[in-house]
């Protein structure tokens, strides 16, 4: 497996039991990892483009005001 697509199919293919062992795997190899080092990590992540986080918040900005939008169920 070398792309994240052959990943992605092959733990979609994994049993609840064996989905489980994965994660916490994962959990494992992140546990006990500072604040520093942690930031370190999501500083070398790929972030938004400045369109792309503009066309993030028009999506927010246009979900709430449709939330807003909605009636209050009858329970409320």
């Amino acid at each position: 497996m070398s792309t994240l697509a052959e990943i992605e199919e092959a733990v979609a293919s994994l049993s609840p039991d064996e989905r489980a062992v994965l994660e916490r795997r994962l959990h494992a190899m992140n546990a006990g990892r500072t604040g520093a080092e942690l930031a370190g990590l999501w500083a070398a992540l790929p972030h938004l483009t400045d369109d792309e986080a503009a066309a993030f918040e028009r999506d927010i900005v246009a979900a709430r005001a449709a939330m807003r939008e909605q009636a209050a169920p009858a329970w409320e």
